[in-house]
């Protein structure tokens, strides 16, 4: 079974959990949309919760781990199909730990312009995201 969580913060991110690997957006790994903070963009991820990470480890520490596991679970993943592994940007303040996680939890996913998408195309996506 698959639910959707959708929160409010500087980087507006709407969570795609399968339950027999997550249940929530701070552990685990799950599909997130995600919406810069700008608003130019946005990114369908698929993620890990950093909060796990910045809760045993401390922020620095934790993101460094996380960006290790991030790197590992890159290299696992065979068939990336038209995702890409590039680092995502969600020009959030400097501040705000949860877009830097989102950022650092990165695996793989793929970037679409606010104004020129399909959403044929990010509802596809989302299906072989969900799927990997």
């Amino acid at each position: 079974m698959i639910f959707i969580r959708l929160k409010l913060s500087f980087v507006l991110y709407l969570c795609f959990f399968n339950e027999e690997v997550t249940k929530s957006a701070q552990k685990g790994i799950y599909v997130v949309l995600l919406v810069a903070a700008d608003m130019r963009s946005f990114v369908l991820s698929l993620n890990q919760g950093y909060t796990y990470y910045k809760n045993k480890f401390g922020t620095k520490a934790g993101k460094d781990k996380l960006k290790i596991v991030t790197r590992n679970l890159r290299e696992e993943i065979e068939d990336k199909r038209n995702f890409s592994i590039d680092e995502i940007k969600l020009n959030a303040p400097s501040k705000n730990s949860l877009a830097s996680g989102y950022e650092a939890g990165h695996i793989l996913g793929k970037k679409y312009d606010i104004n020129n998408y399909s959403v044929e195309e990010v509802i596809g996506d989302l299906k072989e995201l969900l799927r990997t």
